[in-house]
């Protein structure tokens, strides 16, 4: 598997979502571009096996068309790998209700749930990357945010 900005635990854990019974880990770490001509690039191999049966928290987020935000939160999820639920409050309007009691009544889009964990929106989720603690809950280390 080939990735672009995700973690090579992050892709280990959503090979196990999609039912992989284990995971041999085997990836190459590239790092910095020293002058526009020339590339530095450093190697590092990183070994680990995840046992099956690791829990991982499911992801939903609440979105509607032609939101820049929700787009935001979706590539950052995309980035590291994460398979998320999206429902669009503008196909389902019946949904919104449903979003505005879990989200204890915000109403704006998009709003992100990490298994019981409600995130908030875009710059919630972001400020969660920023911090260090975004890769902790979702690997369900994190119990609140």
């Amino acid at each position: 598997m080939l990735t672009a900005g995700a973690t090579a635990d992050t892709c280990a854990r959503a090979l196990l979502r999609a039912g992989a019974t284990h995971i041999d880990v085997l990836a190459l770490v590239f790092a910095r571009v020293v002058a526009s001509w020339r590339t530095t690039i450093y190697i590092g191999l990183i070994h680990q096996r995840i046992p099956h049966g690791t829990p991982m928290p499911s992801v939903e987020i609440y979105t509607t068309g032609f939101c820049p935000y929700c787009s935001a939160a979706k590539s950052l999820l995309r980035r590291k790998g994460v398979a998320y639920k999206e429902i669009d409050l503008g196909r389902d309007w019946a949904q919104r209700d449903v979003m505005v009691k879990r989200a204890n009544g915000r109403m704006t889009v998009p709003q992100i749930f990490i298994g019981p964990v409600h995130v908030g929106g875009n710059d919630d989720l972001h400020a969660l990357e920023r911090s260090g603690k975004l890769d902790a809950l979702l690997a369900g280390d994190g119990t609140s945010v």
